[in-house]
């Protein structure tokens, strides 16, 4: 009886080591590098487009961001159509907005990028408090040494998800 538990025991160890030595491997997600380099004229290009965008929205002048807008497709920029300008105004403006303002940078290549703007949709709080606070994705693209503002959109041309 005593041989019968002590084999029991045995084998109880043996399977729970042989079980923690079998680990399976997780992998990390990891940020991957810019695939670019970008100069401090890119980085002002950049931060300028973006300002004057998040200038116009936070003053409900939504025409004048949808004339910033553009479509990039088959290695190519397109201003928006005025039948796409009017569906963007058309859209924004059922809300007023009290501010906006640029939160976050994560530039990855020259058609990869997401620049996040804070918007606050209610007049309680701060920018700074996140109340009443949303967000909108925009996604500088550079064609031929320009960049131009398209809205962050995960089907289009180049766009990936970064993790």
């Amino acid at each position: 009886m005593k041989l019968n538990n002590l084999f029991i025991i045995s084998l109880i160890a043996l399977l729970t080591f042989s079980s923690c030595s079998k680990k399976k491997e997780t992998k990390m997600p990891y940020l991957r590098p810019a695939s670019m380099e970008y100069t401090a004229q890119d980085s002002a290009d950049i931060w300028n487009l973006c300002q004057q965008f998040a200038d116009f929205f936070g003053k409900n002048d939504f025409e004048s961001c949808a004339m910033m807008l553009n479509t990039f497709r088959n290695d190519s920029i397109f201003p928006y159509t005025d039948q796409q300008r009017k569906e963007y105004v058309n859209k924004v403006q059922l809300f007023t907005n009290y501010g906006c303002r640029i939160d976050a940078f994560v530039l990855n290549s020259d058609r990869n990028n997401e620049v996040s703007l804070k918007v606050k949709l209610f007049n309680i709080g701060t920018l700074d408090d996140d109340q009443g606070i949303t967000r909108l994705f925009l996604n500088p693209v550079k064609v031929e040494d320009t960049w131009y503002l398209t809205l962050r959109d995960m089907n289009a041309d180049g766009v990936k998800k970064i993790y």
